[in-house]
């Protein structure tokens, strides 16, 4: 995946830029509305929502006048927009309920994704992921219901990776995983309690599982670079989970539970081993096992310096 340094300089930078300075006066505009009480909240929330679908708007029709790189950013303006309308309407105004919010920003990060796809726009499509993993946070919809919360983020890495493999955009697999990383860290460091490890341990593996299945497995179906960026995320959807996992073993609130933690790292080593084959590269197996295995290295230590005729004759 080559960058064009020039375009992203001239052209297409101030294209973007320009999208951004929009997105920003909006946001500028309702906080100063907000302040001085220009106008009734129902009245911000419709505005807001009229300028985020006359954004897209506006831009297919510069689409359609060969105008790309000033569609790309007004779409994703409009995207910002739109997130930004409904998001005051729930936690400023309270003039909707927190579920038809979630509903809206979730409709927002799909029809993003849709544009995306359609005018082949990683600018929209990047914007779309900020979009939806912000949704949980601005909200806090889905606080106490780790499973809403999980399931919503799956179904979203789901599609970004189908986008990204299709569209041939690895980045925004990269950037799924560390946002998804981010909030898994926010629930197992903050939020999560001892009774719920099982629970942790299965988000972690079946998030794991989805990222390292999704990348290409064989040759042609990506550069160089992009597979590059495919290994690295793979790898790292094996390591993160690893290291909660240390995190797990050295607590001692997790104590009663080490057999399933011992599970997850059996099946990472697993997974690595698969990577290793299918992408041929034999260090991430050899690496897995080794770290796995210490325990029963330092194990097999203690017997031999305990029992040295035994196991010189063995």
């Amino acid at each position: 995946m080559s960058v064009d340094w020039e375009q992203w300089i001239g052209v297409r930078g101030a294209a973007v830029l320009g999208g951004i300075v929009l997105a920003l006066a909006a946001l500028l505009f309702l906080r100063y509305s907000i302040e001085h009480g220009l106008i009734p909240p129902i009245a911000r929330v419709i505005a807001g929502v009229v300028t985020g679908v006359g954004a897209i708007w506006g831009s297919e029709v510069l689409r359609r006048r060969d105008y790309v790189s000033t569609a790309n950013s007004l779409a994703g303006s409009g995207v910002v927009i739109l997130y930004a309308a409904f998001w005051a309407a729930n936690r400023l105004y309270g003039l909707i309920p927190t579920a038809p919010a979630l509903g809206l920003m979730i409709l927002v990060t799909v029809a993003c994704g849709m544009l995306a796809w359609r005018h082949r726009s990683l600018v929209i499509a990047v914007l779309g992921l900020a979009g939806g993993f912000a949704t949980p946070l601005l909200l806090a919809a889905t606080k106490d219901n780790p499973i809403g919360l999980f399931v919503y983020i799956l179904l979203l890495d789901t599609g970004l990776l189908v986008l990204a493999r299709r569209r041939r955009w690895p980045i925004l697999g990269i950037l799924g995983l560390l946002a998804t990383v981010f909030h898994q860290s926010l629930w197992i460091l903050l939020e999560m309690e001892p009774e719920r490890l099982l629970l942790g341990l299965v988000i972690l593996a079946a998030f794991s599982a989805l990222f390292a299945l999704m990348a290409p497995r064989k040759r042609g179906e990506a550069s160089l670079t992009d597979a590059r960026i495919w290994l690295a995320t793979q790898i790292a959807s094996v390591l993160m989970p690893f290291l909660f996992a240390l995190y797990f073993a050295g607590n001692s609130e997790f104590g009663e539970h080490l057999w399933a933690v011992a599970c997850l790292l059996l099946l990472l080593s697993l997974a690595a081993a698969w990577i290793a084959r299918t992408q041929r590269v034999p260090a991430i197996a050899i690496s897995a096992p080794m770290t796995s295995d210490r325990p029963t290295i330092r194990k097999n230590a203690i017997q031999r310096s305990a029992f040295p005729n035994t196991c010189t004759e063995m």
